[in-house]
């Protein structure tokens, strides 16, 4: 079980100390004994492990112990997923107004664009209308008419 586990995981210094476990217990050591090396496990596996080998429900204990850790896993995932959401929410804001920003800048440029245009084309026709603009002039302004 040790190896199959050992082949699971992706960290290589884990691997070396199940290893060196797995060697142990080759030897005759008990697997509670073999694993206190293993500093990366918490102290309460330690303990579980031995009372499960002194009782002989080590099954169990270790079902029982990784139902815990699942569950302790579970709720750290959830409070990490509360935590990001408010953060999440701000940076989904921030992308739709830049969407909407970057929609809406050439619609209002357009607009006033327009609006300019009109002005222009407005007073173009008055000052023809009392001879103050020449016909050359009055070409140059005529792309606002288009």
């Amino acid at each position: 079980a040790m190896e199959i586990t050992s082949r699971t995981l992706g960290n290589k210094y884990l691997v070396t100390r199940l290893a060196d476990s797995r060697n142990e217990i080759r030897k005759g050591v008990s697997l509670s004994r073999s694993i206190r090396n293993i500093t990366e496990f918490p102290q309460m596996i330690y303990a579980m492990v031995a009372i499960g080998e002194e009782s002989g429900t080590l099954d169990t204990i270790l079902d029982r112990a990784a139902d815990f850790f699942e569950e302790e896993a579970d709720a750290a995932t959830a409070k990490m997923t509360a935590a990001m959401e408010p953060l999440m929410i701000i940076i989904m804001a921030v992308v739709v107004g830049l969407i909407i920003a970057a929609c809406g800048a050439p619609i209002l440029s357009m607009s006033s664009a327009n609006k300019k245009c009109v002005d222009q084309t407005t007073e173009t026709r008055k000052e023809i209308k009392y001879g103050k603009l020449n016909e050359k002039a009055c070409r140059h302004r005529r792309y606002c008419d288009r």
